[in-house]
């Protein structure tokens, strides 16, 4: 599910709600179809304004979705969850079990993007096959683009970690508003504060060095 797709199945429903009407109008003629066209319409903005869409999303694509990061042909991070990421905070109750992950909370990106960044400033003036101990790379080429491999996936640790702290820091600020409890927003900040080690791990993430 995208909201583009809820948005456009939404959109369908209201079509044949009016085509409905439309149809009562021609076996009727004194029924008011301007007046119910009126009202349909704004009944199901309404309710679209109550449903909580993001939410919604979350919960339906979390079901049976991995935490862990793949890789494409390229060497890129691929993120089943990576749309969701980008929601707002009202997502949040829908996928936060899956925060708790250990491959969402791995490091070792970090870790290997740092010593194979170490060695190439340490070298970076006489590369040569022979200076690559086996355990990073064969050769210059290897040695980079396994370089560049954990870069991105570092990368895209880190702007994970920035979008959920911020969903975080949207909860903590907006705690008092009564949209918080429609939305679930309340759940997922007692989420937080009931994993505080969860939220350093973040700021760590944050913290990292990447070029």
């Amino acid at each position: 599910y995208t909201r583009l797709r809820l948005y456009v199945q939404f959109f369908i429903l209201l079509l044949g709600a009016i085509l409905v009407l439309t149809i009562l109008k021609i076996w009727r003629q004194k029924f008011p179809l301007a007046k119910c066209v009126c009202f349909a319409i704004l009944i199901s903005l309404m309710a679209l304004s109550y449903f909580n869409v993001d939410g919604f999303i979350a919960r339906e694509n979390s079901r049976n979705m991995p935490a862990a990061l793949k890789e494409d042909s390229d060497g890129m991070p691929e993120d089943p969850m990576g749309y969701l990421y980008s929601l707002s905070a009202d997502a949040l109750p829908g996928y936060a079990h899956l925060l708790l992950d250990e491959d969402f909370l791995d490091d070792t990106a970090f870790r290997q993007y740092q010593k194979y960044a170490n060695f190439a400033d340490s070298h970076k003036n006489d590369f040569s096959d022979g200076l690559f101990p086996n355990e990073l790379a064969k050769d210059e080429d290897e040695f980079y683009a396994t370089l560049a491999r954990y870069q991105n996936t570092a990368r895209y640790y880190q702007w994970r970690a920035r979008n959920i702290f911020s969903l975080y820091k949207e909860c903590k600020n907006n705690s008092g508003d009564l949209r918080s409890y429609n939305t679930g927003r309340a759940e997922a900040l007692e989420f937080f504060t009931s994993h505080p080690e969860f939220l350093e791990k973040l700021q760590s993430f944050q913290a990292q060095d990447i070029d």
